[in-house]
């Protein structure tokens, strides 16, 4: 079963970017909470999407994807257990 949700974000050539994922695990599937904002850049305190997968994976490694229209490039990826 396929979830997905889509918002519209400007990203602009030669300009890195730092992107945050939170996941909350729930009686009614994962609160995905993500976030962009410039690297050197304030983290914003509001988050860019959220979205629910009612049909959350709970066992496993995490997986990184990427769907665009041009070359993407990640650097410097954690992955942290909540507090």
């Amino acid at each position: 079963i396929r979830m997905a949700k889509e918002i519209r974000f400007r990203s602009d050539p030669e300009v890195w970017y730092t992107m945050k994922l939170r996941v909350d695990i729930a009686d009614d599937g994962a609160h995905l909470h993500g976030k962009v904002w410039k690297r050197g850049e304030p983290e914003p305190e509001a988050w860019t999407i959220e979205t629910v997968d009612p049909h959350a994976n709970l066992n496993g490694s995490p997986g990184l994807y990427n769907y665009a229209l041009a070359e993407s490039y990640f650097d410097n990826v954690s992955v942290t257990a909540s507090e």
